[in-house]
């Protein structure tokens, strides 16, 4: 135990006495459930988003969509757009592009300019003979004029394509021009494509530049890649190699992030750094032996931030496990991360989205960042298959 003990010297302590988050359901979740099974609309569409995005409780798309088909039935726009998107992505229910185009359609009649929006990208990505590219030019009209941004910039899109109308690049420059000044990725993007091409204003590479690098500031890969691609010919700025192999580097890291190497291991805000006393350090290690949620945590954190070995790891994990058992969030989330990370367990994503479900559920919020790299590659069986594990713990610490 020398060298586990001298990990603390690294650790955290106790900002103030804390005891291990509280498992029991709380009385407004336990109203809001008693309210949806009563036949409550509102109630059913507020259980199905807490469902949806795990706020609250263990994210669940099965259920989610259950209690919206629920409240759909007395024709409530809100379950019947996030049913029809459910649908239409095959989250939760068998994926049918017909049904959801449907569903979508009567959310939209109720004139809401975010449910027509939903309705012009489905019309808009629809496989087949399903997909109405005109009709999805009308829509993103439609809603772009009450003032729906997101429409305005999807519309300016379909206008430089000539996708479903005839194109017209101009009309799409005004579309984009006051949106892209606004800081708006996609359209700063868009816009400067216009002039990299010369299509419909005057060919400017410097000014394609300065939008590229608004949208790329944002995060945005193809605003990155497309700088890039600006630095490597010289245009509109200086020419570097370097700096575009740079970019051409991050905006492929940002198109598929690898949960093993995005998620790092997160660290409980109510803990303040450790001052190195052995008096500290011995409180510290009292309280881990007895059981103390917080105080294993720690421990879990020391060794982690010191060692950087599977065995080391792997004791990490022995120790957030413990504290993820006694109901501790964030040790709920680190053991997610090293379950995707494959480091101290064998690499197991359901498992790891499992135990980030839980945690996202106990109110740690950064899970659901974490959750999001995950999911693009997980399968819909994996993703069920660690909801339904989530869903039974959840269940028996809330009996």
């Amino acid at each position: 135990m020398t060298s586990l003990r001298a990990l603390f010297l690294c650790a955290a302590v106790l900002a103030s006495p804390m005891a291990a988050p509280a498992m029991a359901q709380t009385g407004p979740q336990t109203d809001l459930l008693e309210r949806a099974r009563s036949g409550d609309s509102e109630a059913q569409v507020a259980l199905a988003d807490q469902l949806r995005t795990g706020d609250g409780l263990p994210q669940n798309f099965a259920e989610s969509a259950k209690w919206y088909a629920r409240a759909a039935e007395s024709g409530d726009p809100a379950a019947l757009n996030r049913l029809g998107q459910m649908r239409f992505a095959g989250l939760g229910v068998a994926q049918d592009h017909a049904l959801a185009l449907d569903l979508l359609s009567r959310a939209a009649a109720s004139g809401d300019a975010r449910m027509i929006h939903d309705l012009a990208q489905a019309l808009d990505s629809a496989p087949g003979d399903l997909a109405d590219h005109a009709r999805a030019v009308q829509l993103y009209r439609q809603a772009a004029g009450l003032g729906f941004e997101e429409s305005a910039v999807s519309l300016a899109a379909l206008l430089i394509e000539g996708r479903g109308t005839a194109a017209d690049p101009d009309q799409a420059r005004r579309l984009l021009e006051p949106i892209a000044a606004r800081g708006h990725p996609k359209a700063a993007n868009n816009l400067a494509l216009l002039f990299v091409r010369g299509d419909g204003v005057e060919q400017d590479y410097a000014r394609a530049a300065e939008l590229f690098r608004i949208a790329a500031d944002a995060g945005m890969p193809e605003a990155i890649r497309n700088l890039g691609v600006l630095y490597e010919n010289g245009f509109g700025v200086p020419q570097s190699d370097e700096e575009a192999a740079s970019l051409y580097r991050l905006a492929a890291s940002l198109v598929s992030p690898e949960p093993a190497k995005t998620l790092p291991p997160l660290y409980d805000p109510h803990l303040i750094p450790f001052t190195g006393s052995q008096d500290e350090l011995d409180h510290i290690m009292a309280r881990a032996e007895t059981g103390d949620p917080v105080a294993i945590s720690t421990a879990g954190m020391a060794i982690l931030a010191v060692q950087n070995d599977f065995s080391a790891h792997a004791e990490a994990a022995r120790w957030f496990r413990r504290a993820a058992e006694a109901g501790h969030g964030y040790s709920m989330a680190n053991l997610g991360v090293l379950y995707f990370r494959g480091s101290g367990v064998l690499q197991d994503y359901v498992l790891g989205y499992m135990w980030l479900s839980l945690a996202k559920a106990a109110q740690v919020e950064e899970a659901a960042a974490m959750m999001e790299i995950a999911l693009p590659r997980m399968t819909p069986a994996q993703v069920a298959d660690a909801q339904a594990r989530a869903a039974a713990l959840w269940q028996k610490w809330h009996p």
